[in-house]
């Protein structure tokens, strides 16, 4: 190899290892707003992913969405409930054929009326509701931002995602579940240094009621 050869590898190799430790520096930057840049236009040129819904008795069906929540997610997101009823909800209606559901409204006046409705058996829910299915979301998780540090914003949404159905043998049976995670930003392991309840609060819930209602029906992110 001659030494023209050997400067050209030489320099190729030292440009990627810059190009390496900046992207690194970016991703543990604290704070950071640019954190995840280079990842993320990555997976843009990739193109989205499509998932396959993984339960398949939807299409047609009258459904209520009901959301469980903890005494302190009520208590430090008082809408959380609703809103993720709602998206959910909204997201299924424009995502499956034929498919109906509860109003939300509807749904957090029974939960309002009915203030021990968890401990109520799924078949009651059915009955009292009078749905063909009944999707329980039991929220595990639920914030705005990072675990002890008020100044930096993290959206986490995190749940079990389950199905009853009205004609099982067994309605108390869950017929279906799966856990459901959702995050922003998600591109990098570090919270925004800008940001407020509300903001952080539509943008992970876009995200979860995307993935929650995606459970039963294809979609792309």
């Amino acid at each position: 190899m001659t030494i023209r050869r050997i400067a050209n590898s030489l320099s190729r190799r030292l440009s990627l290892t810059a190009a390496l430790l900046l992207t690194g520096l970016l991703i543990t930057a604290p704070g950071c707003e640019v954190i995840g840049l280079p990842f993320a236009a990555m997976d843009r040129e990739e193109g989205p992913q499509t998932f396959a819904p993984k339960y398949h008795d939807m299409e047609g069906r009258h459904v209520a969405v009901l959301v469980l929540a903890d005494e302190y997610v009520r208590h430090r997101f008082p809408d959380a409930a609703v809103s993720v009823s709602a998206a959910v909800s909204r997201n299924l209606t424009q995502s499956v054929p034929g498919l109906t559901t509860v109003s939300p409204d509807q749904v957090a006046e029974y939960q309002k009326q009915n203030p021990f409705w968890s401990a109520v058996p799924p078949r009651d829910l059915i009955t009292a509701l009078a749905v063909e299915r009944l999707i329980v979301i039991d929220i595990a998780e639920y914030r705005t931002q990072e675990p002890g540090n008020a100044h930096l914003w993290r959206g986490v949404i995190d749940a079990n995602v389950a199905v009853h159905e009205a004609e099982a043998t067994d309605p108390d049976d869950k017929t279906f579940e799966e856990h459901v995670r959702a995050e922003f930003p998600e591109s990098t392991t570090v919270g925004l240094t800008r940001g407020d309840d509300q903001t952080i609060q539509l943008a992970v819930l876009r995200t979860f009621a995307r993935r929650a209602s995606g459970l039963f029906h294809e979609y792309q992110e």
